[in-house]
């Protein structure tokens, strides 16, 4: 059986045979592209699940911060105790005073990023400046006799 099918590959054509070989290949192509594209199908609708689900608990977990907030600050109201109520109040503007110093470190770090990428742009511009001055008056005379 297996020389049948030995004999019958010999006595095809050369051109027959690489006709065939070219749709083998097309074939196979078309199948792993097909393959393929169903593959990224999964994932991206993975990816989306997992960014929906991402986006949900932190939602879960800002309402929970505003609930837990909104207690808080129930209790506080509701407190007889005038101690316990500055406690509270000093509590709270300690947290704020807090991310108002983050978020101004974080605007200063931003700044201070920003101009260390233009002094380093300037300087990469000076140094390119002085390099072509530099080839320019090595070899300048030569280029002019040209």
């Amino acid at each position: 059986m297996w020389r049948v099918a030995a004999d019958v590959a010999i006595r095809l054509p050369p051109a027959l045979a690489v006709i065939y070989g070219l749709a083998i290949i097309i074939w196979y192509e078309l199948l792993r592209l097909a393959v393929m594209d169903q593959l990224a199908k999964r994932r991206t609708g993975r990816a989306e699940r997992d960014q929906f689900e991402q986006w949900r608990s932190q939602e879960a977990e800002l309402a929970e911060s505003r609930r837990q907030a909104a207690e808080q600050e129930a209790a506080e109201e509701s407190e007889r105790d005038p101690a316990r109520r500055y406690y509270y109040v000093a509590r709270r503007t300690a947290r704020a005073e807090r991310d108002a110093a983050v978020e101004a470190a974080s605007k200063a770090v931003e700044q201070a990023i920003e101009r260390i990428e233009r002094r380093y742009l300037d300087i990469e511009v000076t140094l390119d400046h002085e390099e072509s001055e530099r080839i320019r008056r090595q070899f300048g005379p030569e280029l002019e006799t040209d």
